[in-house]
């Protein structure tokens, strides 16, 4: 009887495919509000622009907020 090529070892466990992590990035934010803009109506607050930053890292999955200054 001729020899055949086993596509499969049954005594061998199936190759496991290596999981690939997702990088995270250490995100910081920059808030500032110009003196020329200053109590002008319209102009952003440091509050506003606080919470902008804030919502925005949060919405990505991949970033974290490294720290707060205020």
């Amino acid at each position: 009887m001729a020899r055949t090529k086993r596509k499969v070892n049954p005594l061998a466990p199936a190759p496991v495919e290596p999981t690939t992590q997702q990088k995270i990035y250490k995100a910081g934010g920059y808030v500032r509000l110009s003196v020329e803009d200053s109590g002008k109506p319209g102009a952003d607050t440091i509050e506003a622009q606080k919470n902008l930053v804030l919502e925005y890292i949060e919405a990505q999955a991949d970033y974290r907020l490294r720290t707060v200054h205020l």
